[in-house]
C-alpha cells in the first residue's frame, strides 16, 4: 500500500507544488506579502517542520502522516488513512508529500 502511495506522490506532488511554488525569499507572513506569499510561506514551513517529502521516502521508511492539498486549496497535515483516502478518491483532494512526524 505505501508502494501506491509513493506512486500517487511522484505522479501528483511535483505539479500542486509547482502551482504554489515554495518561496525563496526571505520573508515572514506578518510582512506586506500577498495571500499567496503567505500561503508558499506557511507550506514551506510545513514541509520542514513535519519531515516532509515530495519525491517519496526510502522503501525503509514509513510515513507517519501526508501533506494533502484541500479541493479549496488549502494544505493539511493528515494521517497516513486519511492520504489514503484521498488517493483512492474516496475523498477529494490532492496527496502533496509524505511525513515522518505524525499529526500534531
Amino acid at each position: 500500500m505505501v508502494a501506491g502511495v509513493l506512486t500517487a506522490v511522484r505522479a501528483v506532488a511535483l505539479t500542486a507544488l509547482f502551482a504554489l511554488p515554495v518561496a525563496t525569499a526571505v520573508s515572514t507572513p506578518e510582512s506586506s506579502g500577498s495571500l499567496v506569499d503567505r500561503q508558499q510561506i506557511d507550506l514551506g514551513r510545513t514541509l520542514v517542520s513535519y519531515h516532509c517529502s515530495t519525491e517519496g521516502l526510502p522503501d525503509d521508511v514509513q510515513p507517519a502522516s501526508v501533506l494533502i492539498r484541500t479541493p479549496s486549496g488549502r494544505t493539511r497535515v493528515v494521517s497516513v488513512a486519511a492520504g489514503r483516502a484521498v488517493t483512492s478518491g474516496r475523498e477529494p483532494g490532492i496527496l502533496v508529500a509524505l511525513c515522518t512526524d505524525p499529526v500534531r
